[in-house]
């Protein structure tokens, strides 16, 4: 048989009745094992009384016949007049000459089915034939004589105790096993009763109704921990949906402002006639809303992207200190524009990363760090190696962060304090900055102290790990 024919099978059996099954098929296996050794061990036991009860026998015989010269005649006439019922066994003997002719025996000897006589035999086996059980031993007599006695017991009374017992043997196997079955399904519904109570809390789980869990402490150890990892998978679905359902609306909210600035320039400009400088304002207004729109989505596209486990890199060799003065050329302008410093601090060092995600990531925090630093600030970019890693320290002088927000700035949609005028943001930028970090393997952590300024810490894995 096949495994695909047995696993085909499996599955249209209930895992109660598979369970039941094969508990039942292994007590019966048990069961008929031990009860077929405990009738082995009794048989061989009886056998061997019986062999050494008939051995026995025969050496009594052979010392009386040893005794004196009249000792074939005297048994003669003993087993003549004697039954040949002897408690609890019937035993009947004979003693033959070394022609095989029968000098004395017992009442029944003619019924017993002697084996064909054999000169040559000293002591034979004890031999089964037609219910009864034979030995025969040699002797010589003090006169040189050579004499065979042998004795036969009937077995009757045991293969009938035998049968009996086999019967009740069979009684006991049909009951164990029919007890056994009944235990095992009784055992099966106990065991499986946590995962029917799963399946009702699977059923009764929604959107309304997430705050239901297992109760672990009521299972053994083994179903204790199957109770806890399921109840801390609802804990995280349930944070989930919720993540969801705030960021939906958090969606919602930065969408509808865009589109409701558009409708509103739309529909002022179509009240009346217009100038065409006042339909080219309207129409810069719309691009601007638009262009908002656009990065809103791009960065949404990014972040989902990111999430997924199949997210590519296009990693390539970064001379660190080449690249951070690069970036800093690039928002010089805008630093300067509102007074602010920037500056640069790195030893030659390579990192393996993609080499757009990273501008973004250091664009991302020094774009932040623009919005939230007054006039007259400044912001420095260090790098330094640590332990087969390289942390990118982004640190600047601005207003800093309320402690009470600061573990939720890497939420997606999340914003803080209002920023500069001109510089509005959709909340997703450090949100942006921790998933492309951690898709290269590495962490970014912040400490802020309020008027004090604030400190973004991204720690890459080194060229060299």
């Amino acid at each position: 048989m096949s495994l695909k024919s047995v696993n085909s099978r499996a599955s249209r059996w209930s895992l109660a009745t598979w369970l039941t099954t094969w508990y039942t098929l292994l007590a019966f296996s048990v069961i008929t094992s031990t009860t077929a050794y405990s009738y082995y061990v009794l048989v061989s036991h009886l056998d061997r009384e019986d062999e050494e009860f008939l051995v026995a026998r025969l050496r009594d015989v052979e010392v009386r016949l040893n005794s004196h010269s009249t000792a074939v005649t005297e048994l003669a006439a003993t087993w003549t007049e004697s039954s040949p019922e002897l408690a609890p066994l019937r035993i009947v003997m004979r003693v033959l000459d070394a022609d095989g002719r029968v000098l004395a025996s017992m009442q029944g000897a003619d019924d017993v089915p002697w084996p064909p006589f054999n000169s040559k035999v000293t002591l034979a086996p004890t031999e089964e034939t037609l219910g009864w059980q034979v030995a025969t031993a040699v002797t010589s007599l003090n006169s040189g004589k050579k004499m065979f006695i042998q004795a036969a017991l009937d077995r009757d009374q045991e293969s009938n105790f035998l049968s009996r017992y086999r019967k009740q043997l069979y009684l006991i196997l049909c009951m164990a096993t029919a007890t056994c079955a009944a235990g095992g399904i009784v055992i099966a519904r106990l065991g499986l009763r946590p995962l029917k109570e799963l399946s009702s809390l699977a059923a009764t789980f929604g959107a309304g109704r997430m705050d239901k869990r297992l109760s672990s402490s009521a299972y053994a150890s083994e179903l204790k921990y199957f109770a806890t990892t399921f109840n801390s998978m609802l804990d995280r679905l349930q944070a989930s949906f919720e993540q969801i359902n705030r960021f939906s609306g958090d969606i919602a909210h930065e969408i509808r402002t865009p589109l409701n600035n558009l409708r509103g320039e739309v529909e002022v400009a179509l009240t009346k006639s217009r100038t065409d400088d006042e339909y080219r304002d309207v129409l810069g207004s719309c691009l601007e809303e638009s262009i908002r729109l656009s990065r809103l989505v791009d960065s949404l596209l990014f972040l989902a992207r990111s999430d997924q486990p199949q997210a590519s890199l296009r990693r390539e060799s970064v001379r660190l200190k080449n690249e951070l003065e690069t970036i800093k050329e690039f928002y010089d302008v805008a630093a300067e524009e509102v007074g602010i410093k920037l500056e640069v601090a790195s030893s030659e060092l390579q990192l393996i990363v993609d080499r757009t995600l990273f501008q973004r990531v250091i664009g991302n925090l020094i774009t932040n760090s623009i919005a939230h630093t007054p006039c007259g600030g400044h912001i420095a970019l260090n790098a330094e190696a640590r332990d087969g890693y390289v942390d990118i320290i982004v640190k600047d002088s601005g207003c800093g962060i309320p402690a009470e927000i600061l573990p939720k700035v890497f939420d997606r949609l999340f914003c803080g304090n209002s920023s500069r005028a001109g510089l509005r943001g959709h909340g997703l930028g450090l949100s942006i900055v921790k998933s492309i970090v951690e898709l290269h393997g590495g962490t970014v952590s912040i400490s802020s102290n309020m008027d004090h300024g604030t400190t973004v810490i991204t720690t890459w894995p080194s060229a060299h790990a």
